[in-house]
């Protein structure tokens, strides 16, 4: 939920946010459709987030590095 209260999060291939009034969805942000130059189709790990205590949500993103013909993941 964000600090002020008016909308929540709601995380799965991407992250949704919606309005906790109406229900809404506010916006979208890529996590699996992220559009990020010179690298593959991202892994959000999503067995495991973690709230930290100063509110901050993280969970790790993986994604393949393409450089020509060679991947690094």
């Amino acid at each position: 939920m964000r600090p002020s209260g008016q909308s929540f999060y709601a995380v799965g291939f991407d992250l949704h946010e919606y309005d906790l009034k109406s229900g809404k969805l506010i916006e979208t942000r890529g996590i699996q459709r992220w559009a990020l130059a010179d690298h593959g189709q991202p892994d959000l790990l999503a067995f495991w987030p973690v709230t930290e205590p100063t509110g901050v949500w993280t969970s790790p993103v993986y994604s393949e590095l393409k450089k020509g013909a060679e991947t690094i993941p």
